[in-house]
């Protein structure tokens, strides 16, 4: 089971692009850099629904690719689909308008925050722009090729989801982990790291996590599938090669 042959994936220029020429030079020349950005955007929305709050340990946290623990917003709401992409765009102009920093935004920094983030989570743009990579694909077809049977659990909104399968440079994916073998977020309600989509994904293949293996770019993901009985292994900074060799050190699959 995986999250990885998902990710890595996401074009960020590709996105950034569909701002248009005007917007992205007004997103830089009004917030900053990269980091200033995502921190704004995440500020936004932390303001319009709260924090997330772990029962128990930050371990629980969702978290994005830089390790920065998601607004509840996205981790409960938007990548559980508990609204539809539609109005998702309404809630993020809401968040946006009722947004109160300790410094002074002027409208067209509103304007243009609200066109990242509306641009950003849109269904229609994630599924443009995000792919399997090469080198997950070539380890998909190794593992395929000695007979394991493959799974995808991951975190993803339904919407986004199908735009992204409809994908045709998807569509080769799909051949060695078909849609009724894939688990995301947006269709059970529920969200790594927490133990019940691990339940829930073991019980709904009658698995025995004992014989499931978990390969995760998110090491609270990973921890939670040891928890849960399963083995794991975490994928650091998209490095396919050296995962390739430690599953091939391990007898799964062939010199990749």
């Amino acid at each position: 089971a995986s999250d990885v042959y998902k990710r890595q994936i996401v074009n960020r220029w590709g996105i950034a692009q569909e701002m248009g020429t005007r917007d992205l030079l007004g997103m830089v020349w009004h917030i900053g850099k990269r980091e200033t950005i995502e921190k704004t955007l995440f500020d936004v929305l932390e303001s319009y629904a709260g924090k997330q709050k772990a029962p128990s340990s930050q371990e629980l946290l969702t978290r994005d690719n830089s390790n920065a623990p998601l607004p509840h917003f996205m981790s409960d709401t938007w990548l559980c689909s508990r609204i539809s992409n539609k109005e998702l765009m309404g809630h993020i102009s809401k968040a946006v308008d009722q947004w109160k920093p300790k410094r002074p935004v002027s409208d067209v920094e509103r304007r243009i925050i609200k066109k990242i983030l509306c641009t950003a989570l849109s269904a229609e743009t994630i599924g443009k722009h995000t792919r399997c990579s090469r080198d997950a694909f070539e380890l998909v077809k190794q593992c395929h090729k000695h007979g394991y049977t493959q799974f995808m659990l991951s975190n993803f909104e339904k919407e986004a989801f199908e735009k992204t399968c409809a994908n045709k440079k998807n569509k080769r994916l799909l051949k060695y982990i078909p849609r009724e073998r894939i688990v995301i977020s947006g269709e059970c309600g529920m969200i790594k790291p927490y133990d019940c989509i691990y339940r829930h994904f073991l019980e709904k293949y009658n698995l025995k996590a004992s014989e499931c293996l978990l390969i995760d770019d998110r090491w609270e993901n990973v921890k939670a599938a040891r928890n849960n009985g399963m083995y794991a292994i975490c994928l650091k900074e998209g490095n396919y090669k050296k995962l390739a060799k430690k599953l091939f050190k391990w007898g799964i699959i062939a010199e990749y």
